[in-house]
């Protein structure tokens, strides 16, 4: 009985997610079929500037870009989403409000955090080993 309803709880809510996506994309459509030729120009320059500037976000923070990676990944700085995992753990019976994009996205700004913060860790100690070479040189 308890397995029922929290299926059923997890079933409405990801219906109630599917609804709020169809209600904006109704409304962006509605939104882009009254706009003028300059606001659009104007939407998809501004789009454009977004992204360029999250790229070279993204370049600044991993020192690396798509183009240029010893990995040889063109999708290197995109997020990744194992779609079938998340397919499975809905399946499941897990919480689809726990897989959203925002959470991943607030997941990886977390880690981008955590990074930025091992780099200055790195920069720290190396400062230090300079210090230590530089006093033992003195002596």
């Amino acid at each position: 009985e308890k397995k029922k309803r929290k299926k059923e709880k997890m079933k409405r809510a990801l219906e109630a997610q599917e609804e709020e996506l169809r209600r904006r994309k109704r409304h962006k459509q509605m939104m882009k079929a009254k706009e003028t030729p300059e606001e659009r120009r104007a939407r998809r320059l501004q789009k454009k500037l977004k992204k360029e500037q999250q790229r070279e976000a993204e370049n600044k923070l991993f020192d690396y870009s798509n183009n240029n990676n010893p990995f040889r990944d063109k999708n290197l700085t995109k997020m990744f989403v194992w779609k079938k995992k998340f397919e499975k753990e809905i399946k499941d019976g897990k919480d689809p409000s726990k897989l959203t994009r925002e959470n991943m996205r607030r997941r990886q700004k977390e880690l981008q955090a955590e990074i930025e913060e091992l780099k200055e860790a790195r920069a720290r100690r190396e400062e230090e080993q300079l210090e230590m070479e530089q006093m033992r040189e003195e002596q």
